[in-house]
């Protein structure tokens, strides 16, 4: 980031902000608008009464420059993604930023003309990044109403802690 003229540090807000990263690949079966997700985490915040002190940030991060999704990454605190080269933008979450990925379990990729394993590139890097709380989904149940209130608790928890240091 320094490289690139910006800072590393997450910058003083007035609201927590989580993103969801749009459309963030070429592959149909890892393109979302998330609008599901989008709705049912607006409903769960208003529930909380945390709207005064989160922003739902929806972007279609292909769409903006290299340094726009490094600074949104790094005023964030939740970076909500499917699993790919979209998700890359994540590296950019300050110390502590909580990453959910939502990953290909069904497996797309085809040898002698079956699907295999899905490819779980993205594993190894994230699950490294030990400045960040990362969190992976299956993208075959991210629908299901239980997946959706998991979801929701996830980044309530993620919520709170941040507040907490926020506090302290």
């Amino acid at each position: 980031m320094e490289n690139m003229g910006l800072s590393h540090v997450r910058r003083n807000q007035d609201k927590l902000k989580i993103i969801f990263s749009i459309q963030s690949s070429g592959d149909p079966v890892r393109n979302f608008d998330f609008n599901l997700q989008i709705h049912s985490l607006r409903g769960y915040l208003e529930s909380k009464s945390l709207t005064d002190v989160v922003e739902i940030v929806v972007e279609r991060m292909s769409s903006i420059s290299v340094e726009e999704q490094m600074t949104m990454a790094a005023e964030s605190s939740v970076y909500i993604t499917a699993a790919g080269g979209g998700a890359m933008t994540a590296m950019f979450l300050p110390p502590g930023g909580s990453l959910i990925v939502f990953y290909n379990d069904q497996g797309s990729n085809w040898k002698q003309g079956r699907p295999y394993n899905p490819a779980l590139l993205d594993w190894d890097y994230f699950n490294s990044a030990t400045y960040l709380h990362t969190s992976w989904m299956p993208i075959s149940e991210m629908n299901d109403e239980g997946k959706l209130d998991l979801l929701n608790k996830m980044v309530g928890s993620e919520i709170e802690r941040w507040l907490d240091d926020v506090r302290s």
